[in-house]
């Protein structure tokens, strides 16, 4: 894809914004190992976590780092 077929925007507005962080919460609901870890997480990596995989351009990449932070903090791997 080049530059120019790409969104100019990652989310088209603020209520987007908030639909991602909302869906980005609820993955982690689903999945309690996940969640866990979350918590014990300190803030600047809870942040890092919520806003990496919104930091995707396309949707599929989004959706795809989010699968791959979820799976991370049930592995316990480092992010």
């Amino acid at each position: 894809m080049s530059a120019s077929e790409r969104p100019a925007r990652r989310f088209p507005d603020e209520q987007s914004f908030r639909d991602w962080l909302s869906a980005n919460h609820a993955a982690r609901a689903r999945h309690p190992e996940a969640a866990a870890c979350f918590e014990t997480l300190p803030m600047r990596s809870r942040i890092a976590v919520d806003y990496h995989p919104g930091n995707a351009v396309r949707p599929e990449a989004r959706a795809r780092r989010l699968q791959q932070v979820i799976r991370k903090l049930i592995d316990g791997k480092p992010l």
